[in-house]
């Protein structure tokens, strides 16, 4: 059998991100780059949607501190007081019963590829009782300063495979898929159908990461 290695989003495709507890990070986000830049929130998060045009990456980590609204000082209290101050336990966010003997049975290495920071991945895993099984977690500050769907993103997980791997990418996007399959990926669209309008054709479309046992 081929050596395979797997590489999974999280938000959305390891677990469903319920709407409210992604509308509480932003809120909490917003609220702290109100503080910090001595605005109003409604400022903030007019210049969130300001950045997100301007970049291209809806990540407000990410293009905040690429303004340098965010400085390399900053980054570990906005992720403590915002990605990090949430509990996942208390948004139902439901584990799948056959989510780590998939993962197991899959067999080769995974890994996490997300445009959050890393240290809220590690926090998601292990509420998932997952984290264990992965061989890395890239998150967007090892994404060499690039966001998804960026392809230059991709170069520290690509780095990390090791040569002659069959390589496959899973996501809910598909425009992360489109540039995973554009650097040699197999892909795996979550839930079906994509949501965006787009002629690519993902290897396969799953409902869940948990139907991957099929392959």
């Amino acid at each position: 059998m081929t050596a395979r290695a797997f590489c999974f989003d999280n938000d959305g495709t390891l677990y469903s991100y319920p709407e409210n507890f992604g509308r509480d990070i932003v809120e909490r986000m917003i609220a702290y780059l109100a503080k910090l830049m001595r605005v109003s929130p409604e400022y903030a998060d007019s210049k969130r949607a300001e950045l997100f045009q301007k970049y291209g990456v809806k990540s407000i980590l990410f293009v905040f501190y690429q303004e340098g609204i965010l400085d390399s000082d900053r980054i570990h209290d906005f992720i403590r007081s915002t990605y990090l101050s949430v509990d996942p336990g208390t948004y139902n966010i439901a584990v799948d019963p056959q989510l780590r003997s998939t993962l197991q049975v899959l067999g080769g290495l995974l890994y996490v590829h997300t445009n959050s920071p890393a240290e809220f991945a590690e926090k998601i895993l292990d509420y998932l009782g997952i984290k264990d099984l992965f061989a890395g977690i890239f998150g967007i500050f090892e994404h060499d300063g690039y966001g998804k769907p960026d392809p230059r993103s991709f170069g520290r997980l690509l780095r990390e495979i090791p040569a002659l791997m069959e390589r496959w990418y899973i996501d809910d996007g598909v425009v992360n898929l489109v540039a995973a399959h554009e650097l040699g990926f197999k892909t795996v669209l979550i839930g079906n159908s994509p949501s965006e309008p787009s002629s690519f054709q993902p290897d396969l479309c799953l409902s869940r990461v948990s139907d991957l046992v099929t392959m």
